[in-house]
């Protein structure tokens, strides 16, 4: 059997719209492997043999949606940078929408771009976004190493 063949077979499982990337599993897949697809799986991409991607981009359309799946593309071929531009594009596109930061913030730790993505966690908790998903949280602290200051927010 192949080394990682349960990865695999688990990342083909679809999710449900909204259901939570098991982020322990899409940490395993992208730095043990230099596997390309089962990412895109695990991120709920699962238009890579369509070609709606590709054309949209060459079409040079500004959607949302199409910069998420950009950057879905760069996480899937380690180009954190890159993937992190993405987003930071989807986020602006969608008037600063929380998903496009989480995915932000994962593409600028793994880029090494800690002071950043700790930048980004800042905003978010200040904003009141995300911070129901302890879970996320979680993985940014101890997989990641990120610091999140846990002070009370100041209001003044």
């Amino acid at each position: 059997m192949y080394p990682y063949q349960e990865l695999i077979d688990e990342s083909l499982d679809a999710y449900p719209e909204g259901a939570p990337l098991d982020l322990n599993k899409f940490h395993r897949v992208l730095t043990e492997t230099g596997l390309r697809t089962p990412v895109l799986w695990l991120l709920g991409d699962f238009s890579e043999f369509s070609g709606v991607v590709q054309s949209l981009e060459k079409r040079h359309v500004q959607n949302k949606e199409l910069e998420l799946h950009l950057g879905f593309r760069g996480l899937a071929d380690r180009d954190y940078r890159f993937a992190a531009e993405r987003f930071e594009q989807a986020q602006r596109l969608a008037g600063g929408d929380a998903t496009s930061s989480y995915y932000r913030i994962l593409a600028l730790a793994y880029a090494g771009e800690q002071e950043e993505a700790e930048r980004l966690l800042a905003q978010l908790r200040l904003n009141g976004k995300g911070g129901h998903d302890r879970r996320f949280w979680d993985y940014c602290t101890r997989t990641l190493g990120l610091k999140i200051d846990a002070s009370p927010i100041s209001l003044q």
